[in-house]
């Protein structure tokens, strides 16, 4: 199994811990550039897509993020070979 896995460093305005936060706590927040890495799921001109986690059997993804193109500042895409483990049980 190939996959491609993706180190992207992208700008970033989210602010995720503001559950009671005010205008004025807010006031000083400015966007940060950010390192993100994953398994690559898309890429097209809008953006780039990618997962932490991937079932291999049946390709089922968990936690996917999509980096707009606009805010990419530079990133690389690795092709590497996988090989998925199966869990062996115990008798």
């Amino acid at each position: 199994m190939f996959k491609k896995l993706v180190i992207a460093q992208w700008v970033d305005s989210t602010y995720y811990s503001c559950e009671n936060a005010t205008k004025d706590d807010l006031k000083d927040l400015i966007p940060k550039v950010l390192i993100s890495g994953g398994l690559l799921v898309n890429e097209n001109e809008h953006g780039i897509s990618i997962c932490q986690d991937i079932e291999p059997e049946t390709e089922f993804l968990r936690t996917v993020l999509t980096i707009p193109k606009i805010s990419i500042l530079d990133y690389q895409i690795i092709e590497v070979e996988i090989k998925p483990k199966k869990i062996k049980s115990k008798k």
